[in-house]
């Protein structure tokens, strides 16, 4: 399962997503450092040339933050694209006192690229969101 792929959001917006976003926010990673939540945090700290604050969780915590209360699903899931989206809020209640690490960006986006799925260039995103941050 894709759990970034989303057909109703526009490149437009993934690049406008990248140059807003808020790095003071931490990303949320795999044990294997996939990104499960933060991926436009990472592409403006990459353009930024900055490291970025970043939790692990295990796949017990991501199926905790992910599967409704009363599943009995085990194995690995990212996302339900048929449950309401999470947001970055829910997974700091969940997990924000969970220890950060520093992560290099482009290390994370390398581990991430199968996950973006074939129709979202994450690359052309982040140029695009370079032109634009650099603008500013």
């Amino acid at each position: 399962m894709n759990w970034y792929k989303k057909a109703s959001r526009s490149i437009q917006e993934h690049i406008h997503d990248v140059v807003h976003a808020d790095l003071t926010k931490p990303i949320f990673v795999t044990e294997k450092l996939e990104i499960i939540d933060g991926a436009h945090r990472t592409c403006k700290a990459y353009i930024l040339k900055k490291n970025i604050k970043g939790i692990i969780l295990t796949q017990k915590e991501i199926n905790r933050a992910l599967l409704p209360e009363n599943s009995d699903y085990v194995g690995q899931i990212y996302r339900d694209d048929d449950k309401n989206e999470y947001s970055v809020t829910d997974l700091i209640d969940l997990y924000g006192s969970k220890k950060t690490l520093t992560f290099n960006p482009k290390t994370i986006l390398k581990q991430s690229e199968n996950v973006w799925g074939k129709e979202i260039n994450i690359y052309e995103i982040i140029e695009e969101a370079r032109k634009i941050i650099d603008k500013k």
